[in-house]
């Protein structure tokens, strides 16, 4: 509660002093990025005028304002604190899968097993960690780089991150329990 009366104050004091100014130059503060990727704002006004709309519903700022710190998120129209947030819209997002819905659109790993299965995982940590082979329960595998997942595949399943897995194995009816069904 401390810290909302905080941030609430603090955008005030920033909002009358903004109205005192004839400063008439764009409202542009330097910001960076954090290593997740956010943009962080050094000037309260500019973080609450942050860009907001369905199109980035979710998405993080950082605000380090020499008056406020604080994670910020997109929530309707506006950049709002984390604090005290019903978040739950914006998890149910984070683990709705990526609307890739065909083999073959993006770069792949494709694993060849010994016992003539084949199964092919989208995504830049599959795609990286690919090339090699070894063996799991007795079945040796081998996996290499594909431009694209082949098209033909019998199940398709999605991880939290939005990766997907091709199976091409027709025994293999439902998706593994780490993964959901992807359309």
């Amino acid at each position: 509660m401390k810290k909302i009366i905080t941030i609430a104050a603090a955008f005030g004091i920033a909002m009358a002093f903004t109205a005192c100014s004839d400063d008439s130059s764009s409202n542009a503060s330097s910001s960076n990025k954090d290593p997740q990727g956010r943009t962080i704002y050094h000037d309260m006004i500019d973080a609450m005028e942050a860009p907001c709309s369905e199109a980035n519903q979710c998405e993080e700022i950082i605000l380090d304002d020499p008056t406020v710190q604080d994670t910020l998120i997109c929530l309707g129209t506006l950049f709002q604190s984390k604090i005290g947030r019903d978040l739950s819209q914006c998890a149910a997002k984070a683990n709705t899968p990526a609307e890739n819905t065909s083999a073959g659109s993006e770069k792949g790993c494709l694993i060849s097993y010994s016992d003539g299965t084949k199964k092919c995982n989208t995504g830049d940590s599959s795609v990286m960690l690919c090339g090699g082979s070894g063996s799991s329960d007795g079945v040796t595998f081998t996996s290499e780089t594909v431009a694209s997942c082949p098209a033909g595949e019998n199940l398709k399943c999605a991880d939290t991150d939005g990766s997907l897995s091709f199976f091409y194995d027709a025994s293999m009816t439902e998706c593994p329990s780490w993964l959901t069904p992807a359309n």
